[in-house]
């Protein structure tokens, strides 16, 4: 220890009980040396996050989440987050919205927000299915033979008149008069708007106005920015084959309707009203504007009960000149029980899940912070100067992998003179590819190793009572994605018949590299609930769907924030799903079929190297098979040296029954640490066995 480090020490002030200590000097060490997490640069973080273009309402609302948990707010925590979610959405409209709601509640704003999300969706797969043109060429028709500046409202019928007539009845596009004058003698010629400042035009006029006049008679030249305005979706429609067409009853007046789940109000063409009588009409409530901003003529409004399938909803219905077709707004429809809401959506898939984290499956990811490889004071360099010999029709294959290997910054070409250089180990692939592999053996004598616990088998199976569906994660190259210093990166010289090479990023073959990537992919998703981590493999489960997908998108947010990226080999949502060999789902654990067939295709030992082999893997299938020590005795007395090798009758029948058990394996349940317990064992003179019983509460 140094000079430095031992004023480090002392500073810390430890008792001498502690000083002698190892475990508690090394954590308060590390307490000093790690780097601890600046609250206000995470706030800082946290406050400048905003919706992505593409991000989902509930990825947004998972990334908020994980960021607020390093900004310390405590019981503020949901309030913080609500809003920085209200604040950042990507519509500005809906974000307004939700700032006028004094009571408004995270739940309430995720509610809406998905509401909106879901209901853009609805319209757009709408307007790309289905014909929707607007009725501007009725609602703004300009006179055919006149001047492009004026503009002729449709007359209730088909008249002719002279052009004199026309002009009377046409409306000056500058000054809104319907006297009729010439360009010249317009008075609003070099006036300058109110509204939006331009020379040429009265307000009134003016097209730059978000709020569009309507009926002259209930709200003409309306200009109150309280006033709620209303937006109608699809304003025509072919009713021929649209399976958006639908039956519904309007005060015992059977109707055709078009679901409209954009509307944000009912709206009935003014010649139904007038065929049907329904009841007196009101001022209308809202202001009702069409896709572009087009302003709507309404004739007025009446209240009415809406019916289908005995499921009734009081609606107030907008009469609208020119509509070609009834609309049933959004609301009503789901009142109706016509459309469904959709909570969240699922990660069902990897193309689902590409979409949300695009930046996960995107080339080979590089972890934050560079790995050490320290070595014992004792150690002695080792260093070859020939390659290993790689026979001929490999060689192209081993230069194009190296060039592979560079390119994505894997290795690099060593040219220094360096202590350690190991021989290159070439492995063939089945896809006709090779795999370049070094022989650390003399490294590993000295690698000093962290000692980082590996989960057992046994430990992560037994997390996952109550587990119904499944995710498997898979890290793309998963060693590689952690840098090197670069001593470290000389340690892993290798020589090849194309020159010496060293690695980047963590290497295969390092004694201490497992357990350094377990370390760190702990770290990761260290507190995420429902989430299991064997090295490179990660498992995320859930009770139910929802459950599983909300888990599932806190670990992706955490492995895409620490720039770790996977490979298409990952599995989402399986209701079954192989890991750790074996196959997991909600009834239990079950042997692999692979592992299965493997065994029952092996032919009879012929010596005892063989007979090694089939025991080692029927014992890795051990617990799925009962009295397997008994059954399994007439073979194990062959590996005794005091015996000869004598592959009898008895041998046969052991070999036998022992594939034909795994023809119907038994599956055992997933342990649940609540349920109770009870352990049933017995003995012979020539075994002990030993069961786990539980009572669970589906049995």
């Amino acid at each position: 220890m140094g000079d430095e480090a031992e004023d480090i020490l002392v500073s810390l002030h430890l008792t001498p009980q502690e000083a002698s200590e190892y475990e508690t000097v090394k954590g308060r060490l590390d307490a000093h040396f790690v780097a601890r997490r600046n609250v206000i640069f995470e706030r800082a973080k946290f406050n400048q996050r905003q919706q992505e273009t593409g991000e989902s309402i509930d990825g947004f609302h998972t990334a908020l989440h994980c960021l607020a948990e390093y900004c310390g707010y405590g019981t503020l925590h949901d309030e913080m987050v609500r809003d920085r979610f209200v604040v950042g959405l990507r519509d500005k409209r809906l974000s307004e919205q939700l700032q006028m709601d004094a009571e408004l509640t995270l739940e309430k704003a995720l509610n809406r927000a998905r509401q909106s999300e879901l209901v853009k969706k609805q319209q757009e797969m709408l307007h790309a299915n289905f014909k929707s043109d607007i009725v501007g060429a009725q609602l703004d028709r300009v006179h055919a033979s006149g001047s492009a500046r004026f503009r002729q409202p449709r007359a209730p019928h088909k008249q002719i008149g002279t052009k004199e007539t026309q002009v009377k009845q046409a409306q000056c596009r500058r000054c809104g008069d319907t006297k009729g004058h010439s360009m010249q003698q317009c008075p609003a010629r070099e006036a300058a708007c109110n509204y939006c400042g331009k020379k040429g035009h009265f307000a009134r006029v003016c097209r730059n106005k978000k709020i569009c006049e309507v009926n002259a008679g209930l709200a003409t030249g309306s200009t109150d920015t309280d006033v709620d305005i209303a937006f109608l979706g699809s304003l025509s429609t072919e009713v021929k084959d649209n399976p958006w067409m639908t039956d519904i009853l309007v005060d015992k007046h059977k109707t055709v309707f078009k679901i409209d789940t954009g509307a944000d109000v009912t709206a009935v063409p003014e010649t139904l009203y007038s065929q049907y009588q329904f009841g007196k009409l009101d001022k209308p409530k809202k202001i009702l504007q069409g896709p572009g901003g087009t302003g709507l003529k309404v004739k007025g409004m009446f209240t009415a009960t809406l019916s289908h399938n005995s499921v009734c909803t009081k609606e107030d219905i907008y009469v609208v000149k020119d509509l070609c077709a009834s609309l049933l707004s959004g609301r009503a429809a789901m009142a109706l029980k016509l459309v469904a809401r959709v909570n969240h959506i699922s990660l069902d898939s990897l193309d689902a899940v590409k979409q949300e984290f695009p930046k996960l499956f995107t080339g080979l990811g590089l972890m934050e912070g560079e790995y050490n490889i320290v070595l014992s004071p004792d150690a002695q360099p080792f260093s070859l100067s020939t390659p290993r010999r790689i026979s001929l029709p490999l060689l192209p294959k081993v230069k194009e992998e190296l060039k592979r290997m560079q390119r994505e910054g894997v290795i690099s070409k060593v040219e220094e003179p360096t202590d350690w250089c190991a021989p290159m180990v070439v492995v063939p692939k089945s896809s006709g590819k090779v795999r370049i592999c070094i022989d650390l053996t003399e490294l590993n004598k000295y690698v000093m190793r962290e000692k980082h616990p590996l989960p057992s088998v046994e430990h992560t199976l037994g997390q996952l009572a109550g587990a119904k569906v499944f995710s498997k994660l898979d890290a793309n190259a998963g060693f590689w994605q952690i840098p090197l210093s670069r001593e470290s990166s000389l340690l892993t010289t290798f020589i090849t018949p194309f020159g010496r090479y060293c690695y980047n990023r963590l290497c295969f073959g390092i004694s201490s590299a497992p357990e350094h990537f377990q370390k760190r992919m702990t770290r990761i998703l260290e507190g995420l609930d429902g989430v299991l981590c064997q090295m490179d493999d990660v498992l995320i489960w859930g009770t139910t769907q929802q459950e599983h997908d909300e888990r599932l998108r806190k670990a992706l947010f955490r492995l895409q924030e620490a720039n770790v990226t996977l490979n298409d080999k990952c599995e989402f949502s399986k209701r079954r799903i192989k890991f750790l060999g074996q196959i997991i789902d909600a009834s239990g654990v079950s042997p692999d079929p692979d592992k299965v067939n493997a065994i029952r295709a092996m032919e009879e030992p012929r010596n005892i190297s063989e007979v090694r082999r089939f025991l080692g893997m029927v014992n890795h299938l051990g617990k799925f098979l009962p009295h397997l020590a008994e059954k399994t005795r007439p073979l194990r007395d062959l590996l005794k040296k005091s015996n000869m090798w004598s592959w009898g009758s008895l041998q046969q029948q052991a070999f036998n029954a022992i594939k034909t058990d795994l023809t119907t394996p038994p599956g055992l349940a997933l342990y649940d640490p609540n349920a109770e317990t009870r352990v049933s064992a017995d003995a012979s003179s020539y075994g002990l066995g030993a069961v786990l019983l539980q009572k669970h509460t589906d049995t």
